[in-house]
Order: C-alpha cells, then structure tokens, then sequence
C-alpha cells in the first residue's frame, strides 16, 4: 500500500534559514520536528497551497506558540513518491493568542 509508505524529507539550500531560526528560536527543532513528521506521512496537507499554476511546488504555515517559544512557520516544497525536498524555511515570532 504506497499510500502508508512514509517519505523522506530532505533539505535543500537552506541551511542558513534553519541556523538563523535556530539562533532566533530556542524551540525551532520542535516546531520543525513536527513538520517532518507531518510532511513524512501527508506531503498535501489541507492547508498547503501551490506556489504556482503548475502546482508543483507547495506552501503550507502553521501557528507555533509564542508561550513555548515556538515560532510561526511557513515552509516551501515540493514532493513525489519518495521524498519530500524542503526548499525554504521562513520562522517568525508566533504571536500570542489575545494579539
């Protein structure tokens, strides 16, 4: 069953955006582990949106939790049957829930 068939993610150009979030972010990894593991199992999830017509690239964001230091993400990609390539990272501070 190719639909249970995890896939693997990789990256792809932006190891400066991960060491800066890293740096600006204490929780960066626990935001971006969970990314992985999503991604890994649903490469279009509902919220993900093509970047483009084609659609052959995605962009999909998720609230972190500005409580936990978690940051927002935004995250461009693009995927096939074996792996997921993660070409761009953009964290920024999560806003808190009554701002």
């Amino acid at each position: 069953m190719p639909w249970l068939k995890r896939l693997e993610v990789v990256f792809e150009d932006c190891d400066e955006e991960i060491a800066q979030a890293r740096n600006d972010f204490p929780r960066f990894d626990d935001g971006l582990n969970g990314l992985v593991w999503l991604l890994e199992r649903n490469a279009r999830p509902v919220d993900a949106f093509p970047s483009d017509a084609a659609g052959s690239e995605l962009i999909y964001g998720f609230s972190g939790d500005a409580d936990l230091g978690i940051p927002d993400m935004w995250v461009f990609y693009r995927f096939d049957d074996e792996k997921v390539t993660i070409l761009g990272i953009n964290a920024m501070k999560a806003s808190k829930g009554d701002e």
